[in-house]
């Protein structure tokens, strides 16, 4: 942002107090970034925020099954080439252990990996956001464990808000199971939904399908 060289979390804060920004990983930087605090909220003041990593083979922003990844809730909204891995939100706002996308925003993921994430909703990605795009990514692993008075509801992604796009990606043994009952180990859709060029492979829950409000499937 603006050029300066910062932590992650300095780096949220930077865009915060902008209102709009991008932020790029250095790239020697390798590896594993293991949060050991929640990072800042991402408001819907801010207009505009990119994230930006060098690849998602190459860096991973891990929540330590501790704590929500990023929550974001910008305007507009774009991440691509990151691995988002072992969110908890579960002692946060329980939904979205790797991203939580809020109302106000239109949100776009790409090149991307969530795996090991954990949330009452939407392990992987929890949106009620005005817009959600996710394209060549893959989620594997999350899961959804429902609360004390709702059901466990997409393992992988939860999608509830504006229209949302899904396509050339790949959900793979992302489960929900809760005490109240369980939809969607890999995607529960509360909106309108597009599906594309998707590998979806187990699935694991007792009621495991895609839930359908108003789907269209494209080749």
């Amino acid at each position: 942002t603006n050029g300066a060289v910062c932590s992650l979390r300095d780096a949220i804060g930077l865009v915060n107090s902008q209102g709009s920004g991008d932020i790029f990983f250095a790239p020697t930087l390798k590896g594993t970034i293991t949060l050991t605090s929640a990072l800042p909220a991402i408001p819907s003041t801010v207009t505009a925020i990119n994230i930006s990593g060098p690849g998602a083979n190459v860096l991973t922003v891990s929540g330590d099954n501790k704590y929500q990844v990023f929550n974001i809730d910008a305007q507009t909204a774009n991440l691509s080439g990151l691995t988002i891995a072992n969110g908890n939100s579960n002692t946060s706002t329980g939904d979205g252990g790797g991203i939580f996308v809020g109302n106000s925003a239109a949100m776009t993921v790409s090149n991307s990996i969530f795996s090991g994430n954990t949330a009452e909703l939407g392990g992987g990605i929890y949106s009620t956001g005005i817009a959600l795009t996710v394209s060549n990514s893959a989620f594997i692993g999350n899961s959804a464990s429902g609360g004390s008075s709702s059901p466990a509801e997409g393992g992988g992604l939860n999608t509830g808000g504006g229209p949302s796009t899904v396509s050339n990606s790949t959900f793979s043994g992302n489960t929900a199971s809760g005490s109240l009952g369980s939809i969607g180990g890999g995607i529960f859709n509360g909106g309108t939904l597009t599906v594309s060029k998707q590998h979806l492979l187990r699935q694991l829950g007792p009621q495991q399908r895609l839930r359908r409000r108003h789907l269209q499937l494209r080749r």
